[in-house]
């Protein structure tokens, strides 16, 4: 999770009250290793300001499992 402190938000509660949010962002990789993540990924969608696409992370993530021999993967959700 990437915690955005710099960029706040009010938000209203149930009960009327106003409270200051701090925007909270999932934060999904396409590579564990820091010099890729930050050449392959970081760099490229700093220049385009692109998102990081959770299907290709998914199907990148799969393949490594397959490529690894590690356990069936067998993930709790899909994509449709």
């Amino acid at each position: 999770m990437t915690f955005r402190e710099g960029t706040s938000d009010l938000r209203t509660t149930p009960d009327g009250r106003k409270v200051n949010c701090i925007v909270v962002e999932p934060d999904i990789d396409y590579y564990k290793d820091l010099l890729a993540h930050g050449l392959l990924e970081v760099l490229p969608n700093g220049v385009t300001k692109g998102k990081t696409d959770p299907r290709i992370v998914y199907s990148m993530r799969w393949m490594a499992y397959l490529t690894e021999g590690l356990a069936r993967f067998n993930p709790p959700c899909t994509i449709e």
